[in-house]
């Protein structure tokens, strides 16, 4: 039911395109934006609960490409909002800046009029929003290795006690009073480890890669 309201909310959105100087639509553009936003915060969460829980699982796994498609339906549909708000005249932005009506957004509009240098035109902007998987594909293959393929070893603790070392337990047990077992624990969960480093790095490196070039493409750099 979420999904088809979001979709609905997304073809509504879409009419207020050109209309934007106007503070009514305006206002009711943004409401319905930002409710819809809610609402993919929503599914997203259910959805990444749900496959981090059993991420062997098919339906889990679809669900969460469902989800992350539909949000990059919607950032793409929403994309005219930020071009218009950063090509009003001082006049309208002056108007809606007093305009008690959209106190609300006030913050959200002078950011994103602040930043308008590295806003790209609308056309890039969708571009950049039908693409943005690519640039998140590391993390989520890191994400698949590290919780679902990497194989954990089992251990035999000093007090004969045997466990399974992996990310959810390698810290309190890194904490244990017997300094042998710390020991044991830091040895062999990053033992399993090593035997991934060239697939980490070169993850590692994808996303630095990634993180680069989206900050070049918006013409971000550093300050000195």
């Amino acid at each position: 039911e979420d999904c088809s309201n979001v979709e609905h909310a997304i073809e509504t959105i879409k009419t207020f395109e050109s209309q934007l100087s106007d503070v009514n639509k305006l206002k009711e553009c943004l409401d319905l934006s930002q409710q819809n936003s809610k609402t993919m915060h929503k599914l997203f969460t259910y959805a990444q609960r749900y496959f981090d829980q059993e991420q062997n699982n098919e339906d889990a796994d679809k669900l969460v490409q469902k989800v992350s498609d539909l949000s990059i339906k919607n950032s793409t549909a929403s994309k005219f909002i930020t071009n218009e708000i950063i090509n009003f005249d001082q006049e309208t932005i002056d108007i809606i800046l007093n305009c008690n009506e959209l106190s609300d957004y006030h913050f959200d509009i002078k950011d994103t009029l602040k930043n308008k240098k590295h806003i790209l035109s609308e056309i890039e902007e969708q571009l950049l929003s039908k693409i943005s998987d690519v640039f998140s594909t590391s993390n989520d293959v890191y994400t698949v290795l590290k919780n679902t393929e990497l194989k954990y070893p089992i251990v035999e603790l000093t007090n004969g006690k045997k466990i399974e070392i992996n990310d959810q337990n390698y810290r309190e047990l890194r904490e244990s009073n017997v300094r042998e077992d710390r020991k044991i624990v830091f040895d062999t969960f990053w033992k399993t480890y090593d035997g991934y480093k060239g697939t980490f790095a070169k993850l590692m490196y994808k996303f630095v890669k990634n993180s680069v070039t989206n900050n070049k493409i918006r013409n971000y750099y550093r300050t000195h």
